[in-house]
């Protein structure tokens, strides 16, 4: 690493461009930069040849002579732009955004935009705020310093998609400065996408001063046209009690919802299910297993799905073998045609799917319609009813939405529920006694109205690898062979907590250092928390196995099988883990509790720090008595209460109900219930 950024000088640009040492090594690079000699002032463009050169002969190399040049040149932002990009690897990119902020600390003029990229890496590797980090020392980014930590603090809430905060940042912006019409208009595209319509009409209102703007004159056109339905005006006095009050969701929902017309089951036939993608999750399993099921058993299915983009790095047709249909049967709908009323009422993240599956529904025509995951569940729901489907199925697999979407712009889904529970046709699953007790809080559901099946596992898949599977695995991993294995699999998102995580492993490798960490899976931290364990300095005891298709015959493996998550809803990978014989640790979230027993099969940790999730891991580690007889009792309890046959025949069950029209108390239709 280059220490001292500020010392690099002119005459010391120019022996490094012109290539007077070989820049094998960040000290051989600083060297050459030091050179006394040809003190003419170098060109950018001089460097940027060298750095191209480089770039296409040593790549690291490269990297350490724009770390370099990146303080002389700070005020063209070519060499932080660079450094700062995703492309980088992430121990670069902290190296450059700390130098990009002690320049500007320094007095240097570093542009806005590499500014807050460099702050926004270093808060994401600390956990603090960007704004927060700018804020720190306004006075010493320039006369604009305050304008600047404003804007970093806007832009980091808009990233992690905190709506309501990056909002109110903004309007504070432009209220500082209305001359800014980039920002004005920004201001109303994020009113409208947060659907505080009525309490921000005024921001939606500036929108019309952008009618060449395609994406605002859109925005403006589905508020105003909704305003109108509701015989609502933007500006008058008038109406701004029932102005206030209009909200996309909730008011949408209610809207249209309250005049659409009872669903008649006449003429209609077979069963339409549609879930976000088919890629490697637990919600997707379920409904591929179930979508199996009813092809087996003869009855017309089929299934559609939309998130096919590739962006989460799944495959979304990962589950399609377990569905029972070949590729061709599953259809993708088209997301990109123009809104119509009155789905361009729904928010952005709802209307297009809405209005997708509304017109594959009227295409079809199917008695029954099944959706999972909330972002389906509403859209589906509404596009359902409208398309009078008399029997919709809503799969809820997580707690309430917020805890699981946070800031994702939630106000108005509860309303949206509860508006869609309120219709006959509609029906809710719940996986876990958990899961239906937070949602019918949350959206003051009557419980008759929430049926509770518990997720199950394919037995015979969970049969324990032979010992040389095992033993040709922990090789290929490093791992000694008396060394005992404590690992997890998830997604690396902030749900899921592997901050927490690796904090934990930190902990329990001070006890214990001879135990080995190993995590599956992927995602979009996984590169932070690789830098994570290095920073930890337990980068030999951790292992990043990546994302694998036979997880289940890799988890015997492991001694114990630990989750940190924030939210669950019932953890299928705690029933594997289980199932091949792991110790699960995992913090009372969520359906965890009706995954395991406690104290019996695994240990449940009540406190929600890294500290007390790597005693319960060391307690579990250091009692081979214990540890062998739960490995024995998890075994049996995942056999006894969350075999698939279970599953289905208590989703049959509650499929034969909802056809017939019968609602029934919440009840256990299938699993374990834990009192």
């Amino acid at each position: 690493m280059i220490s001292d950024f500020n010392s690099v000088n002119h005459c010391v640009v120019r022996k490094a461009i012109q290539g007077g040492r070989n820049l094998s090594s960040p000290e051989s690079t600083c060297c050459a930069f030091r050179h006394p000699k040809n003190s003419t002032e170098p060109s950018l463009s001089e460097a940027r040849a060298r750095y191209e050169e480089l770039k296409r002969k040593a790549p690291r190399q490269a990297s350490e002579f724009a770390l370099a040049m990146a303080p002389v040149f700070a005020s063209r932002q070519f060499f932080y732009r660079r450094l700062l990009s995703k492309d980088t690897d992430l121990d670069i990119r902290r190296q450059a955004a700390a130098s990009a902020l002690e320049m500007a600390k320094s007095g240097a003029k570093v542009d806005y935009k590499i500014l807050v990229r460099s702050a926004k890496i270093l808060a994401e590797l600390s956990g603090e705020g960007t704004g927060q980090r700018l804020l720190d020392y306004p006075d010493r980014i320039g006369p604009e310093g305050s304008k600047i930590a404003l804007l970093a603090a806007f832009h980091q809430a808009k990233l992690e998609r905190r709506w309501d905060d990056a909002y109110r940042m903004l309007a504070q912006y432009v209220k500082d400065h209305p001359k800014d019409a980039k920002r004005r208009r920004e201001l109303g595209l994020l009113a409208y996408r947060s659907g505080s319509w009525g309490e921000r009409a005024s921001a939606i209102l500036e929108l019309n001063d952008f009618p060449h703007d395609k994406k605002a004159k859109e925005a403006f056109a589905a508020v105003s046209s909704f305003f109108k339905t509701c015989s609502v005006s933007f500006a008058s006095p008038a109406d701004a009690g029932r102005r206030t009050n209009l909200q996309s969701p909730a008011s949408v929902f209610r809207h249209v919802l309250t005049s659409c017309p009872p669903a008649q089951a006449g003429n209609r036939e077979g069963i339409v299910m549609i879930a976000p993608s088919l890629a490697g999750g637990g919600a997707e399993r379920v409904a591929a297993t179930i979508c199996g099921d009813l092809s087996a058993r003869g009855k017309p299915v089929e299934m559609a799905i939309y998130d096919v983009d590739g962006k989460s790095g799944r495959d979304p047709l990962f589950y399609l073998p377990m569905t029972g249909l070949d590729r061709e049967d599953i259809r993708v709908l088209d997301l990109t045609a123009p809104l119509r009323e009155p789905f361009c009422w729904l928010p952005p993240n709802l209307s297009h799917k809405s209005q997708a599956i509304h017109d594959f529904l009227m295409w079809r025509r199917p008695h029954t319609l099944y959706l999972t995951l909330d972002m389906a569940n509403l859209a589906g729901g509404f596009a359902g009813l409208l398309a009078g489907v008399p029997n919709i199925i809503l799969h809820c697999h997580n707690q309430r939405p917020s805890d699981v979407y946070a800031g994702l712009g939630m106000e108005g889904w509860a309303a949206a529920y509860q508006t869609l529970l309120e219709r006959d046709e509609i029906r809710m699953i719940a996986v876990s006694q958990t899961v239906a007790e937070d949602y019918a809080d949350w959206a003051d559901i009557r419980s008759d109205r929430i049926e509770i099946v518990r997720n199950g596992l394919d037995l015979q898949q969970l049969i324990r690898p032979d010992k040389l599977f095992l033993k040709t695995f922990r090789s290929e991993l490093g791992i000694p062979r008396t060394s005992l294995i404590v690992g997890t699999a998830f997604r690396f998102e902030e749900v899921k907590r592997p901050d927490i995580w690796l904090r934990m492993a930190g902990r329990v490798v001070k006890k214990r250092p001879d135990v080995h960490f190993v995590l599956f899976g992927e995602g979009a931290l996984l590169e932070r928390e690789q830098l994570r364990c290095r920073d930890f300095g337990i980068e030999k005891q951790v292992h990043f196995a990546g994302h694998v298709n036979d997880l289940y015959h890799r988890l015997p493996l492991l001694d114990v099988f630990v989750l940190s998550s924030r939210s669950e809803g019932l953890p299928n990978v705690l029933l594997e883990a289980q199932a091949g014989g792991a110790i699960p640790v995992t913090f009372d979230v969520g359906g965890c509790r009706e995954a395991m027993s406690d104290g019996v099969t695994g240990l449940l940790v009540r406190e929600q720090s890294d500290e007390a999730l790597a005693h319960a891991v060391l307690k579990a580690l250091n009692d081979a008595e214990w540890r062998h007889a739960a490995k024995k009792a998890g075994r049996k309890f995942v056999r006894s209460h969350f075999s698939v046959n279970r599953m289905l025949s208590a989703f049959n069950r509650f499929m034969s109900a909802a056809e017939s029209g019968v609602n029934r108390p919440i009840q256990s239709l299938g699993g374990h219930r834990t009192e």
